[in-house]
């Protein structure tokens, strides 16, 4: 069954890498299929991490692709 994830319903895993994970998932406010990259719940604790999270999520905005969708999403 799929997790959700803040306004998200992951679907199926993509990649890990040492500091998120990416995901295939819905967005369940519009219903569009988006690759969601999480943080590792063990890099939560750091704030340089955070940090680079939250600054990448900043430069992919202004990046933005036109043939797929992204969503940065962190939660604590």
């Amino acid at each position: 069954m799929p997790e959700r994830f803040g306004e998200f319903e992951l679907l199926s895993p993509l990649a890990k890498g040492g500091m998120a994970e990416l995901f295939r998932a819905r967005d369940l406010r519009s219903d569009e299929l988006v690759v969601v990259k999480r943080l590792l719940p063990e890099m939560e604790q750091r704030p340089d991490i955070v940090d680079l999270f939250l600054t990448e999520a900043y430069v992919g905005q202004l990046l933005r692709e036109p043939r797929g969708k992204w969503a940065w999403v962190y939660c604590r």
